[in-house]
């Protein structure tokens, strides 16, 4: 598997995402940039059969191969994410715990909104 490269990962949406040990944890739905930076910093996957719903996972590290994405973080902690609505907007006072989920510092930005994540 390869990098992802930063202009390339939208073209994954709709193939399968596995963990780092190549189990399915669910299919690539949207990405979330950081509204500073412009860089990938979550993927948004498709989970679920009869009620479908949205987790975010740190792209940090995600590699692409045939049809599918391979995150660094194992199905554990992909099932204990919080489950969002698939197609509702990610609301700025839910993203400090996304990030707090997978450990990951977290600060607002410097824009009237403070939004960290931008979806794409």
């Amino acid at each position: 598997m390869t990098a992802i490269q930063v202009q390339d990962i939208a073209q994954w949406r709709g193939d399968d995402v596995v963990d780092v040990n190549g189990e399915k944890v669910g299919t690539l739905a949207h990405v979330y940039y950081d509204a500073e930076s412009d860089e990938p910093l979550f993927l948004g996957l498709r989970v679920g059969r009869l009620r479908p719903r949205l987790v975010l996972v740190p792209a940090e590290g995600a590699r692409v191969g045939k049809r599918q994405i391979q995150i660094r973080r194992p199905k554990e902690e992909v099932d204990a994410a919080p489950r969002l609505d698939l197609d509702a907007e990610l609301r700025v006072e839910d993203e400090p715990a996304i990030f707090q989920q997978f450990a990951l510092d977290y600060r607002p930005t410097g824009t009237a909104t403070g939004r960290r994540l931008i979806r794409r």
